[in-house]
């Protein structure tokens, strides 16, 4: 998880109490303190056995002082007026990473208001398009949406603050145009994700009764990600052979 770790990371807000829900062994929170990102760290999860393992990891980094582990469901682990934490009544910053997203678009809508205007760094293993919609209609907006990949798959992670966002549909199945800034991962991320959508339109058309919607989407969706391939590979070529150039020039 260290790359994926060092990126949630580089997206966090420094403040004074963080959250992260869904800590399993809590290897974030003992980074954030290590690092000095976060002075305090709210470390919750629904399963006792994972919070064993948090508070083992980070009993042994000396950090449990500034710690608060919690056994709870989604957003009910952060502080408010009546329930502080360290004597903080809200989070700087809230990490919600390595779950489905039907359950953290429903965690996001369900209560809101808990957030209290804190930071979000979020990354979801499925159902990515209801995390955009999500964030977008309780009023938060993406500020940076990016690509890491590690243990042989993609992970996006956004960072995302208070603020309107009105997204395309496209942005909202695909992603925004920063999640395809040119970048070591984009080429092969795009590849993977057409290679998805060509096996699944091979599979659709051998069927005896294949879903028409299910085939518009993935003809969309092969569409799209050719054409964003296109233009991946076609300024990758256009660098190289500028900096050979460049090179030339030099001699």
């Amino acid at each position: 998880m260290e790359e994926r770790l060092n990126l949630a990371r580089q997206l966090y807000e420094p403040c004074t109490l963080g959250c992260d829900i869904g800590t399993d062994h809590g290897l974030l929170p003992g980074m954030l303190l290590r690092q000095h990102v976060c002075r305090y760290m709210i470390a919750s999860d629904i399963s006792d056995k994972a919070l064993t393992h948090a508070r083992e990891h980070i009993s042994r980094s000396g950090l449990s002082p500034c710690t608060h582990f919690v056994c709870t469901d989604g957003l009910s682990a952060l502080p408010d007026a009546e329930h502080p934490v360290f004597g903080q009544t809200r989070c700087g910053c809230v990490s919600i990473l390595g779950m489905g997203g039907d359950t953290v678009s429903a965690m996001l809508r369900n209560r809101p208001g808990r957030l209290q205007g804190a930071v979000l760094v979020v990354s979801v293993h499925s159902e990515l398009p209801a995390v955009r919609l999500a964030l977008q209609d309780i009023s938060y907006a993406i500020r940076q949406e990016r690509l890491v990949y590690e243990g042989g798959r993609f992970y996006v992670i956004w960072r995302a603050e208070p603020g309107s966002m009105y997204l395309s549909e496209e942005e909202i199945l695909y992603g925004t145009q920063q999640l395809f800034s040119p970048g070591p991962d984009l080429i092969p991320y795009l590849h993977f994700r057409l290679s998805v959508f060509e096996k699944q339109l091979m599979g659709m058309r051998r069927a005896k009764n294949p879903s028409q919607t299910e085939q518009l989407i993935a003809e969309q969706a092969v569409r799209f990600y050719r054409g964003c391939l296109d233009r991946a590979e076609d300024t990758l070529r256009k660098q190289d052979f500028t900096h050979g150039n460049d090179l030339s020039d030099g001699l």
